[in-house]
């Protein structure tokens, strides 16, 4: 199996929201590093930042779990501090964690 399939289906955390990535609109994007993708776009007249991982991270079992646990923690948390983390995109050749546009 594939890296990006094996991280595709690790990733799945099933009380945090899935965003289908099509129905994001006006896409752009805003910085580009060597672990991900940043974009800004819009869903239901919101803006959003999606970071898309890059798919050539070679990832293991154990930091696959460390990601899906912060995935899960980042959902849970609401502080005027901390950026707010909405949910994630799985699609066949990304992963997008969503969170809030400053």
């Amino acid at each position: 199996m594939a890296d990006v399939e094996q991280r595709e289906m690790s990733l799945s955390v099933e009380r945090v929201k899935n965003f289908n990535y099509s129905q994001f609109t006006d896409v752009t994007l805003i910085e580009s590093g060597k672990f991900a993708i940043i974009f800004s776009a819009t869903f239901e007249d919101k803006k959003y930042a999606l970071k898309s991982l890059n798919n050539n991270l070679k990832i293991d079992v154990k930091t696959i779990r460390r990601v899906k646990r912060e995935i899960e923690i980042l959902y849970d948390i609401e502080h005027e501090n901390i950026i707010k983390f909405y949910g994630i995109s799985k699609g066949i050749i990304k992963i997008r964690l969503i969170s809030q546009k400053h």
